[in-house]
């Protein structure tokens, strides 16, 4: 039960981090004032996407992979 609160968090977290660091890409550049006001947030966000991404892969795409046992012969 433990494992699956805290693959809901890691979903949440994931999901939050994306669309946070989606909207800061998006909201730097439509920004008019010079390159360097906005750098840093920019960076930000990619750092954001950044992070979503590589706890998504962590996660194994949200699959939840089941090891199936083998069925042994009895004797």
């Amino acid at each position: 039960m433990a494992n699956r609160s805290a693959q809901r968090w890691v979903r949440a977290y994931m999901a939050a981090s994306f669309v946070v660091g989606v909207s800061v890409i998006v909201i730097s550049l439509l920004d008019h004032d010079p390159w360097w006001s906005w750098l840093s947030h920019l960076l930000f966000g990619v750092g954001l996407v950044a992070l979503a991404t590589v706890l998504f892969a962590a996660t194994g795409h949200g699959r939840q992979r089941k090891l199936k046992e083998r069925s042994r012969p009895q004797q």
